[in-house]
């Protein structure tokens, strides 16, 4: 009973910091079932239908504060959308989908142990329509393959890129992740969406976690402490999965 109650709380709390960023937090979910042994058949689903929850409630509460910073960035979401769709069509196998997702967690690890509280980036520069198609690609596909929504991918290169400030840039990755998380869960009923029996109580801890969360990096404050914690935790995981691919 206890181990249900903390896997429970690591779930909210991840939902919690993700939400601060306008992510999903399908890495972490993924990694928190990883490390518990969960069946490969329940990743991608559970993981993508807790992002389609956190993405929405992210989006509502950066959009509330302002931040609407979709036109110019039409072309991204054109290519990303069909790319996760594609991805999520594709079965990588067990040690495939282990080794691909060990590798692909080192990135939000590294995030979060060493970039905790990203600056204002200077001088916003508007990419180019193949630009965008290139990156909506991409990150579309491996999207799909993984059951992630992309916003961990999409961050980092949108501020090193300048192209969108902090909270843009978190408004931005929540409508990807809503997005490329629908058209994954749409590629896998076509085989039935199967998450893990704990989803029941997962949600409402997902949920108030996701709240406080889009409040708190919208309008309030940031936790970098905390954020180093989810870092271990995703490293940890991350090498677990590429040991035992």
């Amino acid at each position: 009973m206890l181990q249900e109650i903390v896997k429970v709380i690591l779930f909210g709390l991840a939902a919690f910091l993700y939400a601060t960023v306008g992510h999903g937090g399908a890495s972490a979910y993924l990694a928190l079932m990883g490390l518990y042994e969960v069946a490969p058949e329940h990743l991608r689903p559970t993981a993508l239908l807790l992002n389609l929850l956190v993405a929405s409630i992210a989006l509502l509460g950066f959009m509330r504060a302002g931040y609407y910073p979709f036109r110019k960035f039409l072309w991204l979401f054109l290519s990303a959308v069909p790319a996760a769709y594609a991805g999520a069509s594709v079965d990588l196998g067990v040690a495939g989908y282990r080794m691909l997702l060990g590798l692909v967690l080192l990135l939000p690890s590294l995030h979060f142990l060493v970039r905790v509280q990203h600056d204002e980036p200077a001088g916003i520069k508007v990419p180019a329509a193949p630009a965008m198609l290139g990156t909506g690609l991409s990150i579309g596909l491996l999207s799909g393959l993984l059951g992630v929504g992309g916003g961990i991918l999409l961050s980092p290169l949108l501020l090193l890129k300048k192209w969108a400030g902090v909270r843009e840039t978190a408004a931005l990755s929540a409508l990807l992740i809503l997005l490329n998380s629908l058209a994954g869960l749409l590629a896998l009923g076509k085989d039935g969406i199967r998450p893990v029996d704990e989803i029941t109580w997962i949600i409402p801890a997902v949920l108030i976690g996701a709240l406080a969360g889009t409040y708190s990096g919208a309008r309030a404050w940031n936790t970098p402490a905390l954020k180093r914690m989810l870092g271990l935790v995703l490293l940890v995981a991350s090498l677990k999965l590429i040991l035992s691919a």
